[in-house]
């Protein structure tokens, strides 16, 4: 039996094909154009970033926990009686409603001042 050695090249190949159609997945659909998928990604992270607040990392986690919840719940009770894609709508509204009481976000601190 002889040892086998790994190069650096067959390492970074074999991740290069386990995450390519991870990317390819995010990047292009059937029926849309190319980056939509990113795009879409991206109008889903910013409710959750700034219900958090922009500062806070345990925030952020806070705010993926709720608004994915709350999605769940919209999908599931609000979409038949109110029309299909209201749980993506119902983030944004919580995002208003949550900017409303606290600017900062849940977790976000003010900005200091100084005099």
């Amino acid at each position: 039996m002889s040892a086998r050695v790994l190069d650096g090249t067959a390492v970074a190949n074999q991740i290069r094909a386990e995450v390519a159609p991870a990317v390819a997945s995010f990047t292009a659909r059937a029926g849309r154009p190319p980056g939509l998928g990113i795009v879409l990604v991206g109008l889903r992270v910013f409710p959750i970033v700034i219900i958090g607040g922009l500062d806070s990392i345990a925030g952020s986690i806070v705010g993926a926990l709720t608004i994915g919840v709350l999605e769940s719940l919209a999908a599931g009770y609000l979409d038949p009686r109110l029309g299909g894609g209201f749980s993506t709508i119902a983030s944004y509204l919580v995002l208003l409603l949550a900017l409303f009481v606290r600017p900062y976000g849940l977790f976000g601190r003010p900005d200091a001042r100084r005099v």
